[in-house]
Order: C-alpha cells, then structure tokens, then sequence
C-alpha cells in the first residue's frame, strides 16, 4: 500500500484545503457584514440630506 510520510502528507493536504476553504467562506461574511454596515451609514447620511 502506500508508506506512512504519504498518508500523513495527504491528510494534511486534505486539512489545508479544508482550512482554507472555510476560512474563505468566513472572509466572505464578514466583508458582507462591513459592506452592509458602510451601506447602511450611506444611506442614513443620504436620508439626512
């Protein structure tokens, strides 16, 4: 089968992708978050004029 370095390079492969995926998936809330809040400070200031 395969050797044991193979096994654990993968897993960690596997662990990286995983990683980075959610924390993608994260980013992109919170920059949906920011966008709304500058959003809603626009319009509050547009609303104001």
């Amino acid at each position: 089968m395969f050797p044991m370095n193979w096994i654990l390079l993968s897993i960690m492969i596997l662990m990286l992708v995983i990683f980075s995926m959610t924390n993608l998936f994260f980013l992109n809330l919170k920059k949906k978050k920011l966008i709304n809040k500058i959003n809603n400070k626009f319009f509050a200031k547009e609303l104001k004029w």
